[in-house]
């Protein structure tokens, strides 16, 4: 309604001057052109609302804009007359306009003038344009309304062609509301819902007629006061009588409404009710009736509490929506009304499905218990009432409730949009036969109890016990055949294969009081002798309201017309079957499949994992299993998901069918041991898990039978589970062959050759020798200093929730001190890298292809990258060769796979993230021998895959990596392809002469065990001597009970690297470095002494100048190991270090840079005739091996001069220094005697070991035994 208009005609209308309806209330409503009404009155505004149309016959008014004509329609203020009135008439053409002043005519045109007092002239025919233009057509031209030619005449509005010069107009149409009717109920539009709502013309309420007075329309009647026929439904665009729903409301061509007996789709806005253009003066007003009850309903008993909330004939589901009730499988369709005290004494009743309320989002999208309306709750007498007869509104706070699609519920503000539901009765069900068997697949139970007088509980099961089978019996030549019966009306069996039932010309009890029957067992020959005889047929009722494959009580037992109940038999109450009105009043329990659903808290009580089986044995005449996963195993399937398989595919005592069982309240869920990332579509609800025993289940699921589970607990665990390791004792001493195991038990080597390509291939005959190593990474500590070594591990943690301490917690790994600390729920695989020891190139898998989707494996050629393999335990001493990487983010958004990278260096904190970032299962991948060449190749394939060639296995190589020799061993080394020329000392270095050619080579090198028999050693490292002196004694002085030291010394030169020397050199500047050729090291025998790990240098006078510790792994300048090129053929290079390990320390100014030397492998080679050490492998010379039957040394007297020393068991032998000072020292120059002897042949006690001996100056070192 214009604001600006009702206040001008407010003030007319309380001067009186517009005459009103009584009981109502008059309002003008502005309109468009498309919406005006035939018989209409209007009020007509010019352009900004200050005048309005009046018939020009009352006089002058000052402040008009133009002088008062006589009876002539223009401007002016509004009359105290219905000279402001106009009734519009649609004829052809537009509409007229009358005044509803007496005595006047429609407006008519005479000389481009409008009149309205003579009707000799043209009838103006108007059209009211959409710019608010009036308009007119004379002879045939479109003319306009426009202002009188003077301020002063007798003419009103004039109508010419000029449109520029046309006045504007404003049609505001008269509406009568009745006067109970206030503003805010006035419907503005057509509402989105169904709604009820009042039909207003001329301020009555439209209805249905009482007699035949057709007032309003054709069958339709006006009434002052609203009953319910006046009530109307607006949805889908129609108005349908709530009274009588087969009449519709529609407009008449004279623009009434009528009824129709036919849907009419009717549209409105404003107080404009329009029907295919034609426009009726309705006012659609809302009311306080909520939607009527759809559908018929059979109502509960009054004041019941378990009911059936309907709707259109459907039943309100608590899965959602609205569902057929089916009273036999009616968990979700049956609710409880529950009274909910929300402040002191005030209740609201709520909708409760298996304990969780109806919940429904209001308006303002909260979420809002729902409420019953037309149910109230009396807290004294604990009862409820039923208000409105069954019939109910929904509540959701302050909002109502209505029925969105015909499926969901949802909120409205309106009472008049909401549904009315009906409250049903949960009639009664009959359980089937196939629900029966449901839990345990082939039979279910019943124990039938009853209460005596002293509250004691009584057993009756009587022929029910054991295990029952609803079936149908035939017996034909002494077999009987048993069908299952799903039914709900059924024969039992026992479990002796025996009928139960009754015999019917062997009654119990006969008489008027007593008359019933024995329930007995009847073999299957008696029944088909005389079926008539017995009563058989069972049905078995429970109360609705349960899921029938959850329901665990029987209500009553039928068998036939009779029913199962308790009679008196000899003082005492038995079971009988009899007709119910002579069953006494005990009550029978009825308990079925007696058991109970897994308590989660006493069985998830220990830190363990579980293997899950579905044992069920039987089969259907299909041949498949009962249950949903009958015979098979939970695992990972070949997508690396948790499911149920094959039990052949899969290990249940290796992780990967293991499982973390967690219970979140209402399910069990499953993670996988050695994949905890797998998707799994498998979950338990726990409240259809039942248990039978200890490790044995019942979980009923669906409509298959029950699988039987049988969840047996893992309780011990370790990390290395799953995976094979190869001891570091192993790796170090071996080289290993990798074969693909073939299904007839035939196998292919791995082997590179695809010579052109490095590509590794697969081969019955020849075998690749594999060193097997462990991938590391060099740690640093935040000075950049070596730490260690640490080698690349995956790591999957798969907590365990288990209940402890009166709650759920997961174990935890992280703290030794800490509750619930259990490590071994971490798996830690080793991982390992392949070396190809014929060129030292590494496994390594290329991810581009060759060919399509042949993605291949080759020796790397930088010998520096390579794969790490997992070793997945498959089989016995057979694996899966498992790929692993480091998963690295990018910069758009994915994790890029890394391999192995030899040489890296990380701090302790990188490696972390490291660690963290290794996985096995991110590709789920696993290398297979592929056949697409005829030499083979190794590629990828889904790592849980059933293939028949992904299993390997990893054999010993007959040939050791490294020679093994033994102390003392007397050897000559010579070079392979020549062996005349052999490795001697030629002064002052060491090289390799011809002994053929120089018979006075003397090529005998004493062999000294350095690091040899050590744990994990497999480089065996020796010292290489001359001119050996060896002790090795044990003091004993004859007391068993004491420790008796031993003394082992070694004494002599021994060859080693002049990488020291040639250092002093290079610092000296010397022009020519005489201790290298070229940039490589020579080597010479120098003197020292080796005792427990260290040797000593020592000085021409015995002093120890330098030492250094060879009893570890470290490569060393005077330790060598004999690495095999061919076993078969003696064949080696010899490997040492081109210095040792040790700290060196930088110093500047004011700094001090500490930094770790580590040295690496070097070897022995032969170039231009000089003896050196290089760092590349490929340069080496190959050497062989021979035993010698020289000495190359000799415990001889020692002379010097006239003087003679030596050395014998517990002193030396002085001769000749008769009268001479002669001093005993140990090598470390502590002195044991210092005396002037007075013999010529002198004995001085002296330690075992290496003694120094003083004459008048002059040394001697000899040994003493």
């Amino acid at each position: 309604m214009n604001k600006k208009f009702s206040t001008l005609m407010a003030a007319a209308l309380l001067a009186g001057s517009f005459s009103v309806v009584a009981q109502t209330t008059t309002e003008w409503v502005p309109v468009t052109p498309a919406q005006l009404v035939n018989g209409a009155e209007y009020v007509i505004h010019n352009g900004d609302h200050s005048y309005s149309v009046i018939e020009g016959t009352a006089g002058n008014k000052s402040g008009m804009p133009y002088t008062d004509g006589q009876n002539c329609p223009l401007f002016g203020i509004p009359k105290a007359d219905s000279d402001s009135i106009w009734t519009l008439t649609k004829v052809a053409g537009g509409f007229t306009l009358q005044s509803d002043a007496e005595n006047l005519f429609p407006i008519y045109l005479a000389n481009k003038g409008l009149y309205t007092n003579i009707s000799n002239s043209d009838l103006a025919v108007f059209t009211l344009g959409n710019d608010s233009t009036l308009s007119v057509t004379v002879d045939g031209t479109v003319n306009y309304v426009v202002a009188p030619s003077k301020k002063t005449g007798t003419t009103g509005f004039m109508v010419n062609e000029k449109k520029e010069n046309a006045l504007k107009f404003a049609f505001f149409m008269k509406q009568d509301i009745p006067s109970d009717v206030t503003e805010d109920v006035i419907v503005a539009n057509t509402p989105t819902l169904a709604t009820t709502m009042y039909v207003i013309v001329d301020g009555k309420y439209v209805g249905l007629p009482s007699t035949s007075t057709k007032a309003v329309g054709e069958g339709l009647e006006p009434y002052n006061d609203p009953n319910e026929s006046c009530l109307w439904i607006y949805e889908n665009g129609t108005l349908q009588n709530l009274q009588d729903r087969s009449i519709y409301l529609t407009v008449g061509a004279n623009g009434n409404v009528v009824a129709s007996d036919k849907a009419v789709k009717v549209s409105y806005d404003g107080t404009v009710l329009s029907v295919d253009g034609v426009n009726a003066n309705v006012s659609l007003a809302n009311t306080d009736e909520p939607l009527p009850l759809q559908g018929e309903v059979d109502y509960a008993e009054k004041g019941s509490t378990s009911i059936v909330l309907f709707h259109d004939g459907k039943a309100l589901s608590a899965e959602g929506g609205f569902v057929s009730y089916v009273p036999n499988n009616s968990a979700s369709t049956v609710w409880s009304l529950q009274a909910v005290e929300t402040t002191k004494g005030v209740y609201e009743v709520r909708l409760v499905n298996a304990g969780k309320y109806l919940i429904v989002k209001d308006t303002n999208k909260k979420d809002q218990f729902v409420t019953v309306k037309g149910v109230t709750y009396n807290p004294k007498t604990d009862k409820y009432t039923y208000t409105q007869n069954g019939q109910v509104q929904l509540m959701v706070g302050s909002d109502y409730v209505y029925v969105k699609n015909n499926k969901t519920l949802a909120a409205t503000s309106q009472i008049n949009q909401a549904n009315t539901f009906g409250l049903g009765n949960i009639q009664v069900a009959y359980i089937t036969g196939q629900e029966l068997l449901r839990r345990y697949g082939d039979h279910f139970t019943l124990k039938i109890t009853y209460k005596d007088d002293y509250n004691n509980e009584v057993d009756v099961t009587g022929v029910f016990e054991g295990k029952l089978v609803p079936c149908t019996v035939d017996y034909r030549s002494g077999t009987a055949t048993y069908e299952k019966d799903y039914d709900d009306e059924f024969m039992l069996a026992d479990e002796n294969g025996n009928i139960i039932g009754v015999d019917t010309k062997n009654p119990l009890h006969t008489g008027n009081a007593d008359y019933g029957y024995a329930l007995t067992t009847i073999t299957p020959k008696d029944y088909s002798l005389e079926p008539s005889r017995y009563e058989v047929l069972f049905r078995m009722e429970y109360t609705p309201g349960t899921a029938d494959e959850y329901v665990d009580a029987i209500t009553k037992i039928y068998l036939g017309s009779l029913q199962v109940g308790l009679q008196e038999d000899s003082k005492e109450d038995v079971l009988v079957a009899a007709a119910p009105q002579y069953l006494g009043t005990q009550k029978l329990s009825i308990a079925l499949n007696l058991g109970s659903v897994v308590d989660a808290k006493s069985w998830l009580n220990k830190p363990v994992y579980y293997t899950v089986e579905s044992i069920n044995k039987k089969k259907d005449n299909k041949g498949n299993y009962y249950g949903n996963w009958g015979g098979k195993v939970l695992g990972l399937n070949e997508y690396g998901d948790i499911a149920f398989i094959s039990p052949e595919n899969v290990d249940l005592n290796e992780p990967e069918g293991q499982f973390a069982i967690t219970y979140t309240g209402s399910e069990y869920t499953f993670a996988n041991r050695e994949n905890k990332n797998a998707y799994s579509s498998i979950t338990l609800d726990a409240s259809k898990l039942y248990k039978i025993d200890e490790t044995t289940f019942a979980y009923v699921n669906g409509w298959t039978t029950p699988d039987t589970l049988s969840i047996e607990p893992v309780s011990n665990y370790s990390s290395e589970d799953g995976f094979h390791r190869i001891s570091p004792a192993d790796l170090n001493a071996k080289t290993y062959t990798v074969a693909m195991k073939l299904l007839n038990g035939d196998f292919l080597n791995i082997i590179e050759n695809h010579n052109d390509k490095h590509r590794v291939g697969l081969d019955e005959e020849n075998a690749t020798e594999w060193r097997i190593e462990m991938p590391t990474v060099k740690l640093l500590d935040a000075t950049k200093d070596f730490l260690r070594y640490a080698a690349d591990t995956v790591k999957v943690v798969t907590p365990i929730n288990y209940y402890v301490d009166g709650d759920f917690r997961n174990t935890q790994i992280t703290n030794p001190k800490g509750k619930y600390y259990y490590p071994n729920t971490e798996l830690q695989i080793c991982t390992y890298i392949l070396k190809n020891t014929d060129t030292d190139e590494y496994l390594y898998g290329k991810d581009h292809n060759e060919s399509t989707g042949n993605a291949y494996y080759v020796c790397n050629e930088d010998e520096k990258t390579a794969t790490r393999i997992a070793l997945k335990e498959d089989g016995e001493d057979t694996y899966n060769l498992v790929p692993v990487y480091e998963y690295v983010p990018s910069g758009y958004g994915w994790d890029d796979p890394e391999d192995y990278k030899l040489g890296e260096e990380k701090f302790e904190s990188e490696f972390k993230t490291r660690t963290e970032r290794l996985s096995l299962d991110r590709n789920n991948k696993k290398i297979i021998g592929g056949t697409t060449s005829l030499t083979g190749v190794l590629k990828d394939a889904d790592l849980y895959e059933a293939t028949s060639n992904d299993l390997f296995v990893i054999n010993d190589a007959t040939a050791p990596t490294y020679k093994k020799l033994e102390q003392g061993d007397k050897i000559i080394l010579s070079l392979k392809n020549n062996t005349e020329n052999v490795l001697f000392e030629d002064t002052p270095f060491a090289s390799i002469g011809n002994r053929v050619a120089h018979t006075d080579i003397n090529p005998t090198l004493y062999v000294d065990t350095a690091y040899v028999n050590r744990v994990g050693n497999y480089a065996y490292q020796y010292l290489l001597g001359v001119n050996i002196n060896r002790i090795d004694t044990t003091e004993n002085c004859g007391n068993p009970n004491h420790e008796h030291p031993r003394t082992v010394i070694t004494e002599g030169r021994f060859l080693m690297s002049m990488v020291d020397s040639a250092k002093i050199e290079d610092e000296n500047n010397v022009h020519i470095n005489k201790f290298k050729y070229g940039n490589e090291h020579k080597l010479a025998f120098v003197p020292g002494y080796h005792q427990n790990d260290t040797l000593y240098l020592t000085n021409k006078a015995g002093e120890v100048v330098s030492k250094m510790e060879v009893g570890n792994d470290s490569y060393n300048m005077a330790k060598f190991a004999f690495k095999m090129i061919d076993e078969k053929d003696n064949e080696f290079i010899v490997e040492l270090g081109d210095g040792y390990d040790k700290k060196e320390v930088a110093k500047g100014e004011f700094w001090a840079q500490v930094s770790n030397v580590v040295i690496e492998p070097s070897y022995l080679r032969w170039v231009n005739g000089n003896l050196v050490v290089t760092s590349d492998i490929n340069e080496a010379a190959h050497f062989t091996m021979e035993a010698s039957d020289k000495e190359a040394t000799a415990n001889e007297n020692i002379a010097a001069g006239n003087v003679v020393v030596a050395g014998v068991d517990g002193a030396v032998v002085v001769k000749g220094a008769e009268g001479k000072n002669v001093i005993v020292s140990t090598i470390l120059g502590k002195v044991v005697a210092n005396e002037v002897v007075s013999s010529d042949n002198a004995t001085i006690a002296a330690p075992a070991g290496i003694v120094v001996v003083s004459v008048d100056g002059e040394s001697f070192k000899v040994v003493v035994k």
